[in-house]
């Protein structure tokens, strides 16, 4: 029995880490009056922590999956500066989902990057592991091809650029624009490690032959795209002004953002979508202040709540997400009502 004395099949946990100081001000209003040294300190004592519940989740023959939202004590720039000492809380969160009851324990934002996308944790719990990445892809993928059709570009000519692209996130949207888009324009694939974007390269022609791509790790190549997409976990802006074409558009899939809003000081004509986001179906929600509209999710935490829904049985998107695990999630958010949330701007509607 788990430690609250409530059983469930259809269990999970999700984890998630304050972006920055602010959305510890959210959660805990007092700790605005302390200094941040202190905060960091106190949080790093109490350890991981439930900051909420998931609610109104049916299964098929209407059974309740019950979700709790559990949080790593660091904020996105300590986790990224101290990764090893990030591991460890991730760990300490598993472990605390585990004795709660969790069956599955979904891996949010830079939970999933400290653990390698979850290859560092797996067997290490009874609890079963996804890092969110399979869902989060295939809206990424719709909202892309939203956008798209909003601006008239036509996805099979147009230019696309991917930073992060080696990454779980970046490499799954790379090939969806190949084989579900069509994209006949080269594909310019940018990252930091140029080892992986060989390795990259190599498997998309291995796949899909008549793929034209171009690897780079020089970030001024943005200014050749008609469409950015931004899918990698390094701290703070990314993209700059000067290097995006007219009329840009900048898909920015990551959490924290990688995009600022400073980045259209006199460029109104760029257009920055917040991306990846899923609507729940009506009467789902939770009770953590995400900075999203009522009754949407990050798709990282919608993809774990659809495996609690299905009581997957086994680890689910681990390391590089693949077309397979994206296959089976987009069936699994048809068939229980999990669709792509509106298109938004910085949180207003486009």
């Amino acid at each position: 029995m788990p430690e609250d004395g409530m059983d469930s099949e259809h269990r999970f946990a999700f984890l998630v880490h304050p972006r920055g100081f602010n959305d510890i001000y959210l959660t805990f209003p007092f700790t605005r009056f302390l200094p941040k040294w202190l905060v960091r300190k106190v949080f790093l004592l109490i350890g991981p922590m439930v900051v909420g519940k998931v609610y109104g989740l049916k299964t098929s023959d209407g059974k309740t999956a019950k979700g709790e939202i559990i949080t790593v004590p660091m904020t996105a720039r300590d986790m990224l500066e101290n990764r090893e000492l990030a591991a460890r809380e991730v760990e300490g969160c598993i472990r605390l989902a585990e004795k709660r009851g969790a069956r599955m324990v979904g891996l949010g934002s830079l939970t999933s990057v400290v653990v390698g996308g979850g290859v560092d944790v797996v067997g290490k719990f009874k609890t079963k592991i996804t890092n969110g990445n399979a869902l989060t892809v295939f809206m990424a993928y719709q909202g892309i091809r939203a956008v798209c059709e909003k601006k008239g570009i036509d996805m099979k000519t147009a230019q696309f650029a991917i930073v992060g692209a080696s990454g779980s996130t970046g490499s799954g949207i790379s090939k969806m624009l190949i084989r579900d888009g069509g994209a006949r324009s080269e594909l310019i694939m940018i990252g930091r490690t140029p080892s992986h974007l060989e390795s990259l390269s190599n498997e998309m022609q291995e796949f899909f032959p008549d793929a034209k791509v171009k690897i780079t790790n020089d970030m001024t190549e943005t200014i050749h795209a008609d469409v950015v997409i931004v899918a990698t976990s390094a701290e703070g802006a990314i993209l700059k002004a000067e290097n995006l074409k007219k009329n840009a558009v900048v898909y920015d899939v990551t959490q924290p953002q990688n995009v600022t809003r400073s980045i259209m000081d006199g460029r109104p004509d760029l257009l920055v979508v917040d991306g990846a986001i899923t609507k729940l179906p009506e009467g789902v929600g939770y009770t953590v202040n995400m900075g999203l509209v009522k009754g949407e999710s990050f798709s990282c935490m919608a993809e774990t709540m659809l495996l609690g829904l299905e009581k997957y049985p086994e680890d689910f998107c681990i390391g590089r997400v693949t077309m397979e695990k994206i296959d089976t999630i987009s069936i699994l958010a048809e068939s229980y009502g999990f669709k792509p949330a509106p298109l938004r701007s910085w949180g207003k509607i486009i």
